[in-house]
């Protein structure tokens, strides 16, 4: 005996019909704009940096989420607000940048939750403080009667910068006059070793035990 079986078929063509009309509105529509990708290099020119154009950009992206007076909720609680979006301020404090950056990998910034800078972003940013040393690195002022002080080589490449060429001066606000100094100079060593808060701190390989107690006996002596 032969049955016949009817299917039905009205399900499945309409769900063809709708994925069909579906596929038509995207060729009709083109792409979808889901969104800009979130942004985690800055366009910079390593060999002529500009504070405007590359430095603060760099500095709003991968340093300010956390140098900031409110910084997000995952920042450590001892995290320093440090305004370095700010020209003047950056150039204050871009021997401090330069250490924390280049010379400290133990602690190093960003840290390791942060957005790591790329190599093109490093040779900016090395290349601006460099220029910036050497634009800020004065010549001794030599009054009548005066003798001049050379100080070590070591200080010209990094103290000159806050402390003036012979510690008489105040060279940012972040120095202090060091010429006369009050301190001892186990103390003075001492403060180089191991620096204030706001101050960097220098071991051996940047400043010599011998070049820091020629260099102390001669800044005690100036006034």
């Amino acid at each position: 005996m032969k049955t016949s079986r009817t299917t039905s078929r009205g399900p499945v063509w309409s769900a063809c019909a709708v994925g069909l009309a579906s596929l038509a509105f995207l060729a009709a529509c083109g792409t979808f704009d889901f969104g800009d990708a979130p942004v985690d290099e800055v366009e910079v020119l390593a060999t002529a940096p500009t504070f405007k154009s590359d430095i603060k950009p760099l500095m709003e992206l991968k340093c300010m989420n956390c140098h900031t007076a409110a910084p997000s909720g995952f920042v450590p609680s001892d995290t320093t607000p440090l305004a370095l979006d700010v020209e003047e301020n950056f150039k204050k404090l871009a021997d401090r940048v330069r250490i924390r950056v280049f010379e400290s990998p133990s602690d190093p910034m960003p840290p390791d939750f942060g957005t790591p800078l790329t190599t093109n972003e490093l040779a900016a940013l090395k290349k601006y403080i460099a220029d910036l040393k050497a634009a800020a690195t004065p010549a001794p002022t030599v009054k009548p009667g005066e003798t001049v002080v050379t100080l070590s080589a070591a200080y010209t490449s990094n103290c000159a910068v806050c402390h003036g060429a012979t510690g008489t001066e105040t060279a940012s606000s972040n120095g202090k006059k060091i010429a006369g100094t009050a301190l001892s100079e186990a103390d003075f060593i001492l403060t180089v070793r191991e620096g204030p808060i706001t101050m960097p701190n220098f071991d051996t390989s940047k400043i010599s035990d011998e070049d820091l107690k020629a260099d102390y006996a001669k800044l005690k002596k100036l006034k």
